[in-house]
């Protein structure tokens, strides 16, 4: 029977978190943008899903129904200031800029 080889890099997740985000901070394959009080950041959907389960469901929840290109989220529900946080969608769908 042949012999088992197991290979462990220990890098991989430090370099693979370092690339995804010089991707981001290039504007690669950045597929949404949260915009906080008029400060817009790039984002990769598939890393703000995976590190959060309330974009998770956010997420599934609008592919479920038609895609819409922006989303008003009020993230201190019962305050006068109004939604907080606005996210794009960048994958060119209705009104989107692409991207």
């Amino acid at each position: 029977m042949a012999e088992t080889v197991k290979y462990v890099d220990e890098d991989h997740k430090s370099v693979f978190l370092k690339l995804l985000n010089e991707q981001r901070l290039e504007g690669e394959h950045c597929d949404i943008a949260v915009v906080v009080e008029d400060v817009k950041f790039r984002a990769h959907r598939c890393v703000l899903a995976a590190c959060s389960n309330y974009f998770k469901k956010l997420f599934k929840k609008h592919e479920e129904g038609a895609v819409a290109w922006a989303w008003m989220v009020d993230v201190c529900p019962g305050t006068s200031s109004g939604p907080l946080l606005h996210l794009e969608d960048r994958r060119g769908g209705r009104g989107g800029e692409g991207g």
